[in-house]
């Protein structure tokens, strides 16, 4: 929409600019517009057609332009939308009291995993996003390793170890690895 009064006023200013070289010619009254007509149509005649092919591809230009902002945005608000759900996905792994996230997140995040491969530049994120599935699953096991009443003592301490290592490692990436990666790709351009 912006584009389109942006260009309505560029031909006005055009009209404008005409008039006033017009009137600066000596050209006061339409009487004398009228008479003069002839000769300005003479002159201006077979600078018609470059002149609105001229406005024509500018348009077309501004059109390509716009195109290409609406794409970048619309990537930018894909690349948000990974953001948010690795976020979720992290928030409620740190969250959970048996090691557990809803179905809901775990695949909207496995969904944010796939799409990362095309929004993306580099393989930064879709490499990150690969190692928070790979630790969740690892993660997920060692607690339900907990659950288990059958556990010797030796291996449940070593499985306490691994799980407050591991809650350790997500949480740091909930609260400062995950912003930091994205904020190199999460800038409109």
């Amino acid at each position: 929409m912006e584009q389109i009064r942006s260009v309505k006023m560029q031909f006005w200013l055009f009209v404008a600019a005409i008039v006033l070289f017009l009137l600066i010619l000596g050209i006061e009254t339409l009487n004398s517009v009228a008479k003069q007509y002839k000769a300005i149509s003479e002159f201006i005649g077979p600078l018609g057609t470059p002149i609105i092919a001229l406005i024509a591809a500018y348009i077309a230009y501004q059109q390509h332009l716009t195109s290409r902002k609406q794409l970048q945005l619309e990537r930018y608000d894909r690349q948000v939308r990974v953001y948010t759900a690795t976020q979720e996905f992290l928030l409620a792994v740190i969250s959970s009291d048996d090691g557990r996230v809803g179905n809901e997140i775990f695949n909207t995040f496995n969904q944010s995993l796939s799409e990362s491969h095309f929004i993306f530049d580099g393989d930064d994120v879709p490499s990150f996003l690969e190692t928070l599935r790979r630790k969740y699953t690892g993660y997920a096991a060692r607690y339900r390793q907990l659950n288990r009443t059958s556990l010797s003592s030796a291996k449940r301490d070593q499985a306490e170890a691994e799980v407050e290592k591991l809650y350790g490692w997500f949480d740091e990436q909930y609260r400062i690895e995950t912003q930091a990666l994205f904020k190199k790709h999460l800038k409109l351009r």
